[in-house]
């Protein structure tokens, strides 16, 4: 199963200015294409300076054809609020895939890659996660890194395990899952 996080990301920022919008300047700028390619856009800035920030602010001039300016600030806490049900289905993913792989006692480490692995909140779940397995004597590590080869795929997990063999041991990936 695919999901492109990323973009329901966005569009869940994009629809909660569209309402502030309606607010400040009392219009439905949906069916404006040039207006909402824009806020698309501003709004996916936003969604990325988040990943380093506590807040930004969602700033167009001209946003409309009257020449109205459009600023609305939003917070991290408002982007986790507004998306934490993709946030959580993310995470039941990653649960999946290491049950799926033989649970956290077969499992090293747990790579997620993606241009959305940047979110804190998501990273901040992963690394709940594993450490809920280490607390129970598993020793499972997470790296969480953007992939600017592929930033529309969050996460692409990759689990690594520990197989014994003659020679020693050694790491294979052992399971994937596609981008949500």
């Amino acid at each position: 199963m695919t999901y492109n996080v990323g973009d329901d990301f966005t569009a869940r920022i994009v629809d909660h200015m569209v309402e502030h919008i309606k607010e400040q300047h009392g219009r439905d700028v949906r069916q404006e294409e040039k207006a909402m390619v824009r806020l698309r856009v501003a709004c996916e800035h936003a969604k990325k300076a988040l990943s380093e920030q506590q807040e930004t602010l969602v700033q167009m001039d001209s946003l409309l054809d009257d020449g109205a300016v459009f600023s609305a600030t939003l917070t991290r806490a408002k982007f986790e609020e507004l998306n934490h049900d993709l946030l959580d289905r993310a995470m039941a993913l990653v649960k999946e895939v290491v049950v799926t792989t033989g649970g956290v006692e077969v499992v090293d480490e747990v790579l997620v890659v993606g241009g959305s692995a940047r979110i804190p909140k998501g990273r901040l779940l992963v690394k709940d996660y594993v450490r809920v397995a280490v607390a129970r004597g598993r020793g499972m590590g997470i790296q969480s890194m953007p992939c600017f080869m592929a930033p529309r795929f969050f996460p692409v997990l990759y689990l690594l395990q520990r197989e014994q063999q003659q020679l020693g041991p050694s790491i294979s990936i052992t399971g994937s899952v596609g981008g949500i």
